[in-house]
């Protein structure tokens, strides 16, 4: 009786404890009311028989709390010091240099030509002792006058070598005197409003893409070897350092980025004609292709290229962060080879050559007068009939950009429309006619080779909303010229090659003005693109 009752307290307690009952509940009671009839010395007799019997082969089950899930503890310092164990390789850390502007290798390749070095010694002996240099960078501004790709100001190659140049030398000023589609004609023509007037200590020449744009370097060469001659032969007398910059083709590029093929720029033509100053070269075009292909991973089946064009650029010719600052890697390591042997150069101006590299001196009279200047009234004698032009961005006629910016102030342009209801869906449709020129008025009759400066950044066309609208019978730019009189000279217009139906990547242009021209009107028709009106340039007879 005494087994059986030890039993069955046994079972109720089990029982209470799977169940989760709570004190209290009716099962709870009941059970406290068996236990209760337990006498004290059933209890005991239990406990002597149980100590009597043998011990069971089988452990007690016994029921436990489970215990609550924890999280494990995972020690991330100790598990990055473990990544940060594993070695690189000697290509990714070529990657790794080569993106910091730190690759020796390739900025020794850059390294063409050291020049003669005097103006160079001048200028950093200037900086050292205090003085403030200007350091000019002229050439196509999709690098070196506007962000394009790069992130932010301080992040083109221009602002880094200022960083640097105060870091280790002394004060200077930086001039970002490039403008889109500049080419070395151009630039001849622009060359004192844009760089001479700055009385520079030192510039850099960035035209070897422009200039290869088309086929056109051995053209431009003639306005390369100018150019070069006007800076050597400024009051300042500058030192000046050519670079070859570079690009990818096109088309392979648009096709497989991952794979383009070098373009094909005017450096191989402005190399022979720096070579002949005894200027300083940085080829950045050949050297960056040449090592890029030597940085790969090898796999089992194929070499994975670690760096090619699309890493430093998001467009053919555009660089990003990383390409200005690779560039930027070859002229710092340039300027310390120079800075590393400052006290034994020279300083003596070099005797450069009387006589160009070509024989032909073109384009060395070229004067220029820029269309912001004659807005701001900086250009004596020159006027501007403002009566029906909108200079407000909000209107469609022409617009001011840039017009507070000494280095590149121009005009730019939109054709003019209107909402016709019932016309095309009721959409804003172009004008056949544009009713509002712009007209410019010289303060003399113009004599010699004069131009007029136009830029286009994306193909222009003229053909209306409605693409299945014939072509209108414009042309996007015509120039009316006037004498003294008020005579009419005749209509000018630029190449219509420069203007085109197809994408294309935007050019420079001009227009020849008739002699004795004293009053232009300009007539701008596009449907496509935008038209930036430059400004006049005079080659005197």
């Amino acid at each position: 009786m005494k087994k059986l009752l030890a039993l069955l307290l046994v079972f109720l307690m089990l029982t209470l404890t799977f169940t989760g009952c709570s004190e209290g509940t009716n099962d709870v009671s009941s059970g406290n009311d068996v236990s209760s009839d337990v006498s004290s010395e059933d209890e005991a007799d239990e406990v002597e028989v149980s100590s009597d019997e043998e011990p069971s082969s089988e452990p007690e089950e016994t029921i436990e709390d489970e215990p609550e899930y924890e999280e494990p503890e995972y020690d991330f310092e100790d598990e990055d010091e473990d990544f940060e164990d594993v070695p690189l390789t000697p290509e990714q850390q070529r990657l790794e240099n080569m993106l910091a502007g730190e690759d020796e290798e390739l900025n020794k390749d850059a390294l063409y030509s050291e020049g003669d070095l005097s103006r160079l010694a001048k200028a950093m002996n200037k900086s050292k002792g205090g003085k403030e240099v200007t350091i000019v960078f002229y050439g196509n501004g999709t690098n070196t006058g506007r962000l394009m790709d790069a992130s932010n100001a301080d992040n083109l190659y221009c602002s880094l070598v200022e960083e640097w140049w105060e870091a280790n030398i002394g004060p200077c000023k930086i001039i970002r005197a490039g403008t889109e589609n500049l080419t070395s004609i151009t630039a001849c023509m622009r060359v004192d409003h844009d760089v001479l007037r700055y009385e520079p200590d030192v510039v850099f020449l960035d035209f070897a893409v422009q200039d290869g744009i088309q086929s056109m370097a051995s053209s431009n060469a003639l306005g390369y070897d100018n150019l070069i001659r006007r800076i050597l032969q400024c009051k300042s007398a500058p030192a000046i350092i050519s670079l070859m910059l570079t690009g990818a083709e096109q088309q392979s590029f648009t096709m497989n980025p991952l794979n383009a093929t070098l373009f094909a720029s005017a450096a191989k033509e402005q190399k022979k004609v720096a070579e002949y100053y005894n200027l300083a070269v940085i080829d950045f075009e050949q050297s960056f292709w040449d090592n890029s292909v030597e940085v790969v991973e090898v796999t089992t089946k194929k070499e994975i290229p670690l760096i090619n064009w699309e890493t430093i650029s998001t467009s053919n010719t555009v660089m990003n962060d990383d390409g200005h600052m690779i560039l930027a890697g070859t002229i710092k390591y340039y300027l310390q080879i120079v800075l590393n042997k400052l006290g034994k150069i020279s300083t003596k101006d070099c005797a450069y050559p009387t006589e160009g590299f070509f024989s032909n001196n073109k384009y060395m009279t070229g004067s220029y007068v820029s269309l912001g200047d004659i807005i701001e009234g900086k250009a004596q004698g020159y006027s501007l009939n403002l009566d029906t032009l909108a200079l407000s961005k909000n209107e469609y006629a022409y617009t001011a950009e840039n017009i507070d910016n000494p280095m590149t102030p121009i005009i730019k342009t939109w054709r003019h429309f209107d909402f016709i209801e019932g016309v095309h869906d009721e959409k804003w449709v172009y004008k056949e006619e544009n009713p509002e020129y712009l007209t410019v008025t010289f303060p003399k009759a113009i004599e010699g080779d004069s131009y007029f400066l136009f830029s286009t950044t994306m193909s222009v066309g003229t053909r209306a909303p409605d693409s299945s609208s014939p072509m209108y019978s414009y042309h996007p730019i015509t120039v009316e010229c006037y004498n003294e009189d008020g005579g009419h000279l005749g209509t000018v217009k630029p190449a219509t090659s420069n203007f085109k139906e197809t994408t294309t990547l935007g050019k420079s242009t001009t227009v020849k003005l008739h002699d004795g021209t004293a009053k232009i009107t300009i007539k701008v028709y596009t449907s496509v693109g935008s038209v930036y009106l430059h400004g006049l340039s005079n080659f005197e007879k």
